[in-house]
C-alpha cells in the first residue's frame, strides 16, 4: 500500500508540475568564469560538517558568539593558507580586523574587499573609511595580500548600489579544508552586527562551494563587468550536494527567490512558509508570499518596525505577519535575513529549505548590490533556523498584525537597506531603593550610584505652598554632599512645594536615567511628605 501511495503521488505531482511556475536558468550573458570550479551540479561530494550560529544580544551587552567563532576561523588559519573576505560595514576596532592583521603577520595570504562607506552618514563613512585605512597600511592595495574598497557596488556602476556581501572564505582553517563563512550581519559591536539579532552559517570541506566563492571574490576586487550586470546570469548556481550559492546582481527581469517560492504548491502538501525580513519593500515577494497564503500555505513574516511601510505589510494578508521594534532605546531588533520552507518545494514534498546571506528583500538587494544568498535543503539547517525563529517569533517585544509598521515609503525603505541604520539598542538603568515616603530636615538619598554603577546627580527645587511661582532651586532647599551623599536640607519657616530630581547620564550602552518626586514640606513638623 506505501509503494502504490508514493508511485500515485510521484505521478501526480510530475503532473502537477506543468501548471506550477519553476525558476528557469537564462543562459550565461558572458563566457563563464575561469578558473571553473570543479565538481558538477549534483556532485555526490558532501561537505565534511555545517555549523550553524546565531546571536542573542540583550540591550546594551552584545552578543559575540558569531563574532568569536569568525575570529576562531581567522586565529585557526595557518601559515601559507589563503583567506578571503567582503563586507558592507567594518569598525576600525573590530575583533575580526585585528584578527585579520594577526593572521597576516604571522604568514597567512590576506584578500580583503570593503564597501567604500560613501552612502552613509559622516561619521559611519569615517568608520568605514579608518578601518580600510588600517587593514591597508599593512596589507597594502596589491599584490597577494591586499585591502580594497569598491566605490559602488564592485560588479555594477549604478549610482545606488553597494558592495553589501557579508562572507569570508578560508582554503584550510582549525584542520578543515575549503571553509566558508556566510554571515547577515555586519562587523559592528553595536547596530547590526553583535547587538541585533543575526545568524551565520559556517561549510567545511565543500570544494564547490568555496571555489564558487573565490571566483566571487575575484570578480568582486577586479571590479568585472558582465553584460547588462546581469551577475546571476554569468555566475550561475552551482548545486554542491544539499547547498546552492546564488550571487547578485540580477537584472533579467526575474526575481530568483519568488521563483523558487512559486514552485511550493500547497494542495500537495500542507506547507510553511517562514521569512524573516529586517528590510521588505519588493513587491514581487510580498505578492507571491500573499498569493502562497491565499492559496493555503501557512506564511509567516517578520519585519520590522522602522522598514516596512503600513501599506506593504497590509497588502501581505493573508499571510500572517509580526512586527519587530525598531532598534531604539531599550530594544533589540532583527538584522537576520533569511527564508525557510517547510513542505512542498520545487516539485518535491517533504522539503526542508533555508535561505540565509546577505540579501534584504529590496530591489537594490537583487538588482544593484553586490549579494550572497544560500539555500540549503538540509534538515538539520532547517532545524537550527526553526529554532531562531520560533525564540524570536514567540518574543512578546514582536507584535501581531500590520499596526506598527511605520516606514515613510518604500522609497525609504530601499535606502535605509542600503545604509546602517541599525542603532544600538541600549539598556535602561536602574536604582534598587525608591526615593523615601518622608523626608526629615537634613535627609541622606541613598544610593549615590545606579545599579549600573553611572553616579546619580540629585537637585532640588521648591517654592512656597499655595504659590503661583516655579519650583526653583534656592537655599530652602539645597543639596549638599556629606561625606559624598548627597543630603538634602530643608529650612523654612511656611510650608514648602519641594520636588527632588536624580539624573545619571547615560553611555553608548546604557540609557540615561532619570527620576522625579514630589513632597510637601511642613515645618512644624520638621517633615516633607510624598505627594
Amino acid at each position: 500500500m506505501g509503494r502504490l501511495y508514493r508511485l500515485i503521488a510521484a505521478v501526480t505531482a510530475a503532473l502537477m508540475l506543468v501548471s506550477v511556475p519553476a525558476l528557469a536558468d537564462p543562459p550565461p550573458v558572458d563566457p563563464p568564469p575561469d578558473p571553473q570550479p570543479t565538481g558538477e551540479p549534483g556532485s555526490p561530494q558532501a561537505p565534511l560538517a555545517r555549523e550553524v550560529l546565531f546571536n542573542y544580544p540583550i540591550p546594551g551587552a552584545p552578543d559575540l558568539t558569531i563574532t568569536d567563532r569568525l575570529v576562531g576561523l581567522i586565529d585557526g588559519t595557518p601559515a601559507g593558507e589563503s583567506i578571503v573576505a567582503s563586507w558592507f560595514v567594518i569598525q576600525p576596532n573590530h575583533p575580526v580586523l585585528d584578527a585579520l592583521l594577526r593572521a597576516y603577520s604571522r604568514g597567512v595570504r590576506v584578500r580583503i574587499v570593503l564597501d567604500s562607506g560613501d552612502g552613509q552618514k559622516a561619521k559611519k563613512n569615517a568608520a568605514v573609511d579608518a578601518a580600510y585605512a588600517r587593514l591597508a597600511e599593512t596589507l597594502g592595495t596589491s599584490g597577494d595580500s591586499f585591502a580594497r574598497q569598491c566605490v559602488r557596488s564592485c560588479i555594477t556602476d549604478e549610482p545606488d548600489s553597494i558592495n553589501h556581501n557579508k562572507f569570508a572564505a578560508f582554503s584550510a582553517t582549525g584542520g578543515s579544508q575549503h571553509v566558508t563563512f556566510q554571515g547577515t550581519g555586519n562587523l559592528r559591536a553595536d547596530g547590526s552586527g553583535d547587538s541585533a539579532y543575526n545568524a551565520a552559517v559556517i561549510l567545511r570541506g565543500d570544494r564547490v562551494t568555496y571555489e564558487q566563492f573565490i571566483g566571487y571574490f575575484e570578480d568582486l576586487y577586479t571590479e568585472r563587468r558582465v553584460t547588462k550586470d546581469n551577475y546571476d546570469g554569468y555566475r550561475r548556481p552551482l548545486p554542491s550536494g544539499s547547498v546552492t550559492a546564488h550571487f547578485f546582481p540580477r537584472t533579467d527581469k526575474t526575481d530568483t527567490l519568488s521563483g523558487y517560492l512559486r514552485t511550493t504548491n500547497c494542495t500537495w502538501q500542507p506547507t510553511t512558509v517562514r521569512v524573516m525580513a529586517p528590510f521588505f519593500s519588493r513587491k514581487r515577494v510580498r505578492n507571491t508570499l500573499r498569493n502562497m497564503a491565499s492559496a493555503g500555505c501557512n506564511v509567516q513574516v517578520l519585519a520590522r518596525q522602522d522598514t516596512m511601510t503600513r501599506d506593504f505589510c497590509e497588502r501581505l494578508e493573508p499571510a500572517f505577519v509580526k512586527i519587530a521594534p525598531a532598534p531604539t532605546k531599550d530594544r533589540v531588533t532583527i538584522h537576520s535575513k533569511y527564508v525557510l520552507v517547510d513542505g512542498s518545494y520545487n516539485g518535491g514534498l517533504d522539503q526542508r529549505i533555508t535561505w540565509v546571506g546577505s540579501h534584504n528583500l529590496t530591489d537594490n538587494a537583487l538588482e544593484r548590490n553586490d549579494e550572497t544568498f544560500m539555500q540549503f535543503s538540509d534538515p538539520a539547517v532547517s532545524t537550527a533556523f526553526s529554532g531562531n525563529w520560533d525564540r524570536l517569533w514567540n518574543d512578546p517585544a514582536m507584535s501581531s498584525g500590520c499596526s506598527r509598521a511605520g516606514a515613510k515609503d518604500n522609497a525609504s525603505v530601499e535606502k535605509s537597506g542600503d545604509t546602517e541604520v541599525t542603532k544600538i539598542a541600549r539598556r535602561s538603568q536602574t536604582v534598587k531603593r525608591a526615593l523615601p515616603r518622608k523626608l526629615r530636615e537634613r535627609q541622606a538619598l541613598r544610593p549615590v550610584k545606579t545599579a549600573q554603577g553611572r553616579t546619580l546627580r540629585t537637585t532640588a527645587y521648591c517654592k512656597t505652598a499655595g504659590s503661583k511661582g516655579k519650583l526653583r532651586k534656592q537655599s530652602r532647599c539645597r543639596v549638599v554632599k556629606r561625606k559624598g551623599v548627597p543630603t538634602l536640607l530643608l529650612g523654612s519657616k511656611r510650608p514648602l512645594r519641594v520636588k527632588v530630581v536624580q539624573r545619571a547620564k547615560g553611555t553608548k550602552r546604557l540609557l540615561p536615567y532619570s527620576r522625579t518626586a514630589g513632597y510637601k514640606y511642613l515645618p512644624k513638623r520638621s517633615t516633607a511628605v510624598r505627594l
